[in-house]
């Protein structure tokens, strides 16, 4: 029988109704009620909403999950507006211990009716046992995708997240693995000695400046379409550039390519990295990494 451990940190999946609106407090124990089919380990080890989710929260849950490596497989309980951020983390850290790491949660509480909650930790339990995975994945709603291409696309539908380039990297139907097409996995990259800070700065046609404080260590701009800087704005990544790394993104599926179009070439000229295949909170995690 395959041991599994499972990390609970809050969320949605989690969250009971208060008077000041939901909030997590379920337990792990209560959470994974009926699962049966494995040896199930809980570690409750935060509660909280997703949104409050900080690099600090990152590192207690690096620890755990790197101090794990005997379990077949780990399944991390997680909320959904910041989990394409920890999955990103994770992606970059720890695809290279020869285990499924799975992130799943859920868009209703599995407290209320009509939650997918039940359903998405049952695939994720799935997938954790299932010897042709290894690395960082999402699941959630049957999708298998990989930790460093998974993306929230809808803040109400249950079916939230999408790969950001190219397909899914599996499905999980009728408890069972579907198929599966492993992801590349990258290179090993630790967690920085010290609390690196990151701007994420998104553009819109009211840009006229990129403001960063002195004190950060990099910035990741969401631009448009295939990415690129706007005239106005070139001075400021001009001076931006010369003080710290900046990384272009999109926000649209497919990912950035600055080479493209002249205004792409010109954030090139001005000292920019082209964010490619990579989502903002991909991009932004990679280069908290790289200290």
């Amino acid at each position: 029988m395959k041991k599994i451990l499972i990390i609970t940190t809050g969320g949605t999946i989690a969250c009971e109704t208060t008077e000041n609106g939901r909030a997590p407090s379920r337990s792990g124990a209560e959470l994974t009620a009926g699962i049966t089919d494995c040896e199930i380990t809980i570690c409750d080890l935060f509660s909280c909403d997703s949104t409050d989710i900080t690099p600090s929260h990152w590192r207690k849950l690096y620890n755990k999950v790197r101090e794990s490596a005997d379990y077949d497989g780990i399944v991390i309980l997680h909320g959904t507006d910041t989990l394409e951020y920890t999955a990103a983390m994770l992606y970059f850290t720890a695809s290279h211990m020869g285990i499924p790491i799975i992130l799943t949660g859920a868009m209703i509480p599995m407290s209320e009716e009509y939650s997918a909650g039940g359903r998405n930790i049952r695939d994720a339990v799935t997938a954790a046992c299932d010897d042709r995975i290894s690395g960082v994945y999402v699941v959630f709603s049957g999708r298998i995708i990989s930790g460093g291409n998974v993306i929230k696309r809808y803040s109400t539908e249950t079916d939230a997240f999408r790969a950001f380039c190219s397909r899914d990297n599996g499905s999980v139907q009728d408890g069972a693995v579907a198929y599966f097409c492993g992801a590349e996995k990258p290179p090993v990259m630790k967690l920085p000695e010290r609390d690196r800070k990151i701007s994420v700065i998104k553009l819109s046609p009211f840009t006229d400046s990129l403001n960063v404080p002195e004190n950060y260590d990099g910035a990741v701009i969401e631009s448009y379409g295939a990415g690129g800087i706007p005239s106005q704005l070139a001075e400021s990544l001009s001076a931006l550039c010369a003080r710290m790394p900046v990384t272009v993104t999109t926000s649209c599926g497919g990912g950035a390519d600055l080479h493209e179009y002249e205004v792409g070439q010109r954030a090139l000229s001005l000292g920019a990295i082209d964010g490619g295949k990579m989502t903002t909170a991909c991009a932004a995690v990679k280069m908290w990494l790289e200290a």
